[in-house]
């Protein structure tokens, strides 16, 4: 199963609108449907970027609604076993299926969006965002999904380096100016130097004449 983590150095490369174009080819590739589909997850904590693209925001901004940022505290206590019909499963409920919205079958891709009104304290996650994150993959894994695809926040965030360290394929968006190009090399360095090896696609998604 894949996890492929969708980021960039700098705000404004375009990194939500190309993980949602990317989405319906997944779709096609890994021959997902309802029964093995996409989990897509908004990591963008501040900006909520994949939330508003998919005009979910008012959806998620319901204060009795499940985000992201809920899922991040590990306060609620979900099975990572397989459930015997996927639709039943308390934390597949919480997702929202998107498929229509890019054009394939609704619920071969389900979202996790954010409520961006809605503050923050990392306090509250320490020590439990990777674990969260590891019981969410062997979730995905026993629950047949095709693939885990993350729109992450940008630069140094926690939830941006959250995303890459839990991504098997990170998708770096750039833009093709000097200070993208030598921003984006200086991070890869910085990774490499706390020992997080991870296949790397660096994709210019807006490029000069």
């Amino acid at each position: 199963m894949e996890i492929i983590t969708f980021y960039s150095y700098k705000g404004g490369s375009g990194r939500s609108s190309t993980t949602l174009n990317t989405l319906p080819y997944l779709v096609n590739v890994l021959e997902a449907n309802k029964n093995s589909p996409i989990l897509l997850l908004d990591m963008d904590l501040d900006s909520a970027g994949m939330t508003y693209l998919l005009e979910l925001d008012k959806h998620f901004q319901n204060k009795d609604i499940y985000d992201i940022k809920d899922f991040l505290k590990g306060e609620e206590s979900w099975s990572e076993n397989p459930a015997p019909c996927l639709k039943e499963h308390g934390l597949y409920k919480k997702f929202v299926p998107v498929g229509e919205k890019l054009g394939v079958e609704n619920e071969a891709v389900v979202f996790l969006g954010i409520d961006d009104s809605k503050n923050i304290d990392n306090n509250e996650m320490t020590g439990t965002k990777e674990e969260v994150f590891n019981k969410l993959r062997r979730f995905c894994r026993k629950n047949n999904f095709s693939a885990v695809v993350i729109d992450s926040s940008a630069g140094d965030q926690f939830s941006a380096l959250l995303s890459i360290q839990t991504a098997t394929l990170v998708v770096h968006c750039l833009r093709a100016t000097t200070q993208f190009r030598i921003g984006s090399f200086n991070y890869l360095y910085r990774l490499k130097e706390k020992s997080i090896d991870k296949q790397i696609i660096l994709l210019p998604t807006v490029v000069p004449n």
